[in-house]
């Protein structure tokens, strides 16, 4: 009971240390194009279609100790998923006069729990 608790745990500190990394990667991503003045969702697209190829590869096999590549459909719904709430949240909060930039950083927080969850009960259940 105590070492399951234990890796618990574990797998959950291996997810926020790799989770800030995968998180650093794509907001550079965002930031960079929004930067470039692209739109907020566009930028949030493309930071999100790069982010999910390496986020799948580093979670997979860095967290969850999984090389199955087949349920890589499955991580892109989750990613689906969390750009639809990253997108409709950095709108709604971007009407209170937040920028876009802090909007995105303000949501990486929610986005992380909603995501290890998603993550951890289906796709790479073992």
């Amino acid at each position: 009971m105590l070492f399951k608790l234990i890796l618990r745990k574990i797998l959950f500190i291996k997810y926020l240390f790799i989770g800030g990394v995968n998180t650093v990667f794509g907001y550079a991503i965002y930031w960079g194009l929004l930067q470039l003045d692209i739109h907020f969702a566009i930028a949030a697209f493309i930071s999100t279609v790069l982010g999910t190829i390496f986020n799948f590869f580093t979670m997979g096999r860095l967290v969850f100790n999984s090389k199955n590549n087949s349920s890589f459909y499955k991580f892109i719904f989750v990613c689906v998923f969390l750009y639809l709430i990253s997108t409709s949240g950095i709108a709604f909060i971007h009407n209170f006069d937040i920028s876009y930039e802090l909007a995105g950083l303000i949501l990486i927080i929610p986005r992380a729990a909603i995501g290890f969850l998603l993550n951890k009960n289906w796709v790479f259940k073992k």
